[in-house]
């Protein structure tokens, strides 16, 4: 079994600006939805697959398997995952409904 890698904060920061570089490489390909609560699962999700692509591109040994085990490794056991998921909403151009 391989020891899972740890994603640091300093992984996570090159992640959010590597898609803000080329946000197209990231943005989901079907439209959101339209309705605000719809909507808003719908961009933090986009940030949230942004940012793991990001992530897997950059830090070998992760996967959809370890990834949060290698955040909360490298982070701490508290990380706000939703936080990180509105950096890489906001990171593709995408903001929250009100």
């Amino acid at each position: 079994m391989n020891p899972t890698h740890a994603v640091t904060p300093a992984d996570i920061t090159k992640a959010i600006t590597q898609i803000k570089r080329n946000p197209g490489r990231y943005m989901p390909q079907r439209p959101l939805p339209t309705t605000p609560g719809r909507r808003k699962q719908a961009v933090l999700a986009a940030g949230r697959n942004a940012v793991a692509a990001a992530l897997f591109e950059q830090v070998p040994g992760t996967s959809w398997s370890n990834l949060t085990k290698a955040i909360r490794k490298g982070c701490n056991a508290g990380v706000v995952f939703e936080a990180i998921n509105l950096a890489g909403a906001q990171a593709l151009g995408l903001e929250l409904p009100q």
